[in-house]
């Protein structure tokens, strides 16, 4: 059960912080390199169980060095657009995954052999040759032509995803990467880290983002009320040092509360809202998201970053039902039903009798 917990809070937290619609783009034609810390706080209601997620994403964007793949081959430069190489933890293994994206000119059997030419090169660099196919797919997404191939599998330890993560950077926020790999890894039922590289293309250029997201969620009682809480940077990211020592031009700390948010539940329609009550340091911009797929979100910013020793935002969470209240309709469609069922109960309880 503890697996399929950890599974499931992953994938919402994958799904939910790391698609392409929530946290910003990737595939923008910027190459602008920067680096982003995003902070999310948001509930989710599992089955049996209502979570306060908190994860905690480090972005690198938009660098020309990555890992050592052979760029200059064809599948590189004719039709190719872009591409992620996943690693995605399941239970106490992980699968790599593939998503390689080509314009649409290309055939369906150029685009399937380009994608086995470049999953090679990249399973050649990381050494995992050895991984066998998992399954595999392609089609039309986006107006690009999408190949997908998934290999599996290997021991979801520190060793293993810090292997992965050897093409790393060591500066800036590349330098909290290593604890985030000691909290999250293997993890818990409650906590777990995933991450991806991307590679796009930009006219004749290739540029490289790496992504690693950290998952940790707490359950919280269904009803709950006054429940506060303190969103601690440091402890998320499990460091000890100051948290901006000398930042750069290119860095910014993004943190994403969701302040309210509904379930539809067997006790009725549940309003979850979070609260803001104290934001440390001083120095940040507060306003309404502009993320689309995060609806009711609070966006705290700190761009520029100055020296800092840790931020520490306090909330408080409640809740409220809503009763379900059946239309009008609903409910003479139920009582047309009641008499209708009385009396057939009625007719066939006295041709009984007469038998």
């Amino acid at each position: 059960m503890k697996k399929k917990c950890l599974v499931v809070v992953l994938l919402l937290a994958w799904i939910c912080t790391l698609n392409v619609q929530c946290i910003p783009s990737i595939f923008a034609e910027s190459t602008e390199q920067k680096e982003t810390m995003y902070v999310t706080v948001f509930f989710v209601a599992n089955p049996g169980e209502l979570n306060l997620v908190k994860n905690v994403h480090l972005i690198f964007e938009n660098s020309t060095i990555g890992p050592p793949v052979n760029i200059s081959s064809e599948p590189f430069n004719n039709g190719f657009v872009e591409m992620e190489y996943a690693l995605t933890p399941e239970g106490a293994k992980f699968f790599l995954s593939f998503n390689i994206y080509f314009e649409t000119f290309l055939s369906n059997e150029t685009a399937s052999f380009y994608a086995d030419c470049i999953v090679q090169e990249f399973l050649r660099a990381f050494d995992y040759q050895d991984l066998k196919l998992l399954w595999e797919n392609q089609g039309i997404q986006e107006s690009k032509m999408w190949v997908h191939r998934s290999f599996g599998y290997k021991p979801y330890s520190k060793e293993e995803v810090s292997a992965f993560l050897k093409y790393k950077p060591t500066n800036g926020f590349g330098k909290l990467i290593d604890g985030l790999i000691s909290k999250y890894v293997p993890g818990d039922s409650r906590t777990g880290l995933s991450t991806s590289y991307w590679l796009k293309k930009i006219g004749s250029n290739f540029y490289w983002t790496l992504k690693v997201s950290a998952v940790t969620s707490e359950v919280l009682a269904w009803d709950v009320q006054g429940h506060s809480e303190s969103i601690n940077i440091n402890e998320l990211l499990n460091n000890n040092k100051p948290l901006i020592e000398k930042p750069s031009e290119n860095q910014r700390v993004i943190i994403l509360i969701q302040k309210k948010t509904t379930f539809q539940l067997s006790r009725g329609l549940t309003t979850y809202i979070i609260e803001i009550q104290r934001i440390q340091p001083e120095g940040y911009t507060i306003a309404d998201s502009e993320f689309s797929n995060w609806p009711d979100t609070i966006e705290i910013k700190y761009e520029p970053l100055f020296p800092m020793e840790n931020i520490v935002v306090d909330i408080v969470a409640n809740s409220s039902t809503q009763k379900q209240e059946f239309p009008s309709t609903v409910l003479g469609g139920i009582t047309v039903a009641i008499v209708a069922f009385s009396v057939l109960f009625f007719c066939v309880k006295k041709k009984l009798k007469r038998r």
